[in-house]
C-alpha cells in the first residue's frame, strides 16, 4: 500500500515537475497516528514549499488535483474525482495529504495475497546470497531442554524468514561428538550396564543421571546380552560410548522433526578430526607465527586480535581442545563458499565471540561475515510456580515432555513471543488454557 502511494505521488509530481522545474525530494510516506485522519499520509507537500517558493497547501491541492485529473484511472461507478483506489484524498495541518482507501482497494489486496500467497509478502532481498545458520548443537550426551527448544524455534524461524527474503540458507547442526562429555555419557552407560548385570560398578561422580543412561543400558543388554559383563571400559568403551551417543543423538533428531524443525546438513566434530581439518588448521595458524607453545600446552595468539588472553588449542596430554574444534569449524564454513555464517548460541557464551572473530581475522577471513544471536535462559512455571526437575532428564525439563503436553505449534509460539536475548517465562497451564 505504501508503494501504491509513492508510486501514485511520484508520477504525479513528475508531471508537476514541468513547470516547478525544481529537484524532488524522496517521498516519504507513513501510517497516521489518528486513524480518522485516513490509511497513509505523506508530507511531500512542505518539503516542496521552499523549492517552489509556494504555501505547502497550494502545492498539496496541486498534487491532489493532478491526482484526481490525470494519474488515476476514472471510474464509472463512482462520482467525478473519485477513484477506485481512494475513498477520501484530504489537507491536513500545514500541509499533509492523507489518503484513505477504499474497501475495494482493501478487498483486492486481500485477494491477491491468497492468491499469491508465497510471494505476495516476499521482496528477493538476498539475491541468492548465501547463509548458513547453525542453532541448537546440542551436546549429543542427553534429551533437549526447553532451552535447546527455544534455540531450534528462533533458528527455525530466521532460516524461514532468510529463505523468504530470496537468501539461499542453509540449517546446520554441529554435533559436538569428539569431546569429553560424550566420554562420559559412555562411562554412564558403562555403569549402568554393569549394574544391570550384577556388577556393581561405581557409578561416575559426575555421569549423566537421567533415566535415558539406564535405557540405553538396557537396549544394549538387548542387543549384546552380557558380552561386555565385567570387561573393563578400556576394552569396550569405544563401542559403548559410540552406540549411547549415535542413540541420543536419533532421540535429538526425532524431537526436532516432531517440533517441525528439519536440520539441511549434520557436521560431526570427529569427522573434522579424522578428516585432518583440525590439525590442519592449527598448521596454518603455526606458519603464519600465531601458535606457540608453553607449559607444555600449544597455544593461540588471540590477544593479537580482539581477544582478552590467549588460548590453548592442545593441552599437555596431546588432547586438542574443543577451541581448536571451533577454529577448524569456522574456518570450514566460511571454506564452503558462504556469504554470512550466524551462530545462535545460549547467553552464556557471549564471551566466545571475540574468540571466535580473532580466529577468522587471523585466518584473513572477514569478520563481518559472522554473525551471533544469543538466547536467554527459559523458566518453566506450572500457574506460575517454577516447575524443578524432570525425572526422565534427571536435572531439567525436556522439550519432549513440553511438546507432547502443549502441542509443538503453541510452544514454538511462546518462545517467539519476546525477543531472543530476553528472559523467558513458559507457564505450561497458561499455554494449554
Amino acid at each position: 500500500m505504501k508503494q501504491d502511494i509513492s508510486d501514485i505521488v511520484q508520477k504525479a509530481l513528475e508531471r508537476l515537475n514541468a513547470k516547478w522545474g525544481v529537484a524532488l525530494p524522496d517521498i516519504e510516506v507513513e501510517i497516521p497516528r489518528d486513524e480518522a485522519m485516513g490509511d497513509i499520509a505523506t508530507t511531500v507537500a512542505m518539503r516542496l514549499a521552499t523549492l517552489c517558493k509556494k504555501p505547502p497547501r497550494i502545492i498539496a491541492e496541486e498534487i491532489i488535483a493532478e491526482i484526481k485529473n490525470n494519474i488515476l484511472p476514472p471510474s464509472p461507478s463512482l462520482e467525478k474525482g473519485e477513484r477506485d483506489i481512494f475513498d477520501k484524498i484530504a489537507i491536513a495541518g500545514p500541509g499533509f495529504i492523507n489518503f484513505k482507501f477504499t474497501q475495494k482497494y482493501f478487498h483486492k489486496g486481500l485477494q491477491s495475497l491468497l492468491e499469491e500467497e508465497h510471494s505476495s509478502l516476499r521482496a528477493d532481498i538476498g539475491k541468492g546470497a548465501k547463509i548458513q545458520v547453525e542453532f541448537v548443537s546440542a551436546n549429543p550426551t542427553g534429551p533437549l531442554h526447553i532451552g535447546h527448544g527455544r534455540g531450534a524455534a528462533v533458528g527455525s524461524a530466521l532460516c524461514n524468514i532468510l529463505k523468504a527474503a530470496g537468501y539461499d540458507v542453509q540449517k546446520e547442526f554441529y554435533i559436538n561428538d569428539a569431546g569429553l562429555q560424550v566420554k562420559l555419557l559412555g562411562r554412564s552407560v558403562y555403569a549402568r550396564y554393569q549394574q544391570l548385570l550384577g556388577n556393581e560398578v561405581p557409578f561416575p561422580e559426575d555421569g549423566y543421571k537421567g533415566d535415558y543412561v539406564e535405557d540405553i543400558a538396557h537396549d544394549i543388554h538387548t542387543r549384546e546380552g552380557s558380552r561386555y559383563l565385567n570387561t573393563p571400559f578400556e576394552e569396550c568403551g569405544e563401542a559403548l560410548t559410540d552406540y549411547s551417543y549415535k542413540m541420543m543423538l536419533a532421540h535429538i533428531g526425532d524431537d526436532l522433526k516432531d517440533f517441525g524443525v528439519v536440520f539441511d546438513n549434520w557436521q560431526s566434530e570427529r569427522a573434522l578430526h579424522e578428516q585432518g581439518k583440525v590439525e590442519s588448521a592449527i598448521h596454518t595458524l603455526r606458519s603464519k607465527g600465531l601458535i606457540y607453545e608453553k607449559d607444555g600446552a600449544v597455544w593461540f595468539s588471540a590477544t593479537r586480535f580482539e581477544d582478552d588472553k590467549d588460548r590453548v588449542v592442545r593441552k599437555k596430554d596431546g588432547e586438542y581442545t574443543y577451541f581448536a574444534s571451533d577454529i577448524c569449524y569456522h574456518k570450514d564454513k566460511l571454506d564452503r563458499g558462504f556469504d554470512t555464517i550466524i551462530d545462535i548460541w545460549g547467553a552464556d557464551h557471549h564471551g566466545y565471540i571475540p574468540r571466535i572473530r580473532s580466529v577468522l581475522e587471523a585466518f584473513d577471513l572477514p569478520k563481518e561475515k559472522f554473525r551471533v544471536i544469543l538466547i536467554q535462559m527459559v523458566s518453566l512455571l506450572r500457574h506460575g510456580v517454577p516447575v524443578q526437575m524432570s525425572k526422565r532428564a534427571g536435572a531439567f525439563i525436556t522439550l519432549r515432555e513440553v511438546i507432547d503436553e502443549v502441542g509443538p505449534d503453541i510452544t514454538k509460539f511462546i518462545f517467539l513471543t519476546r525477543k531472543a536475548d530476553s528472559h523467558l517465562e513458559f507457564d505450561i497451564d497458561v499455554a494449554k488454557e
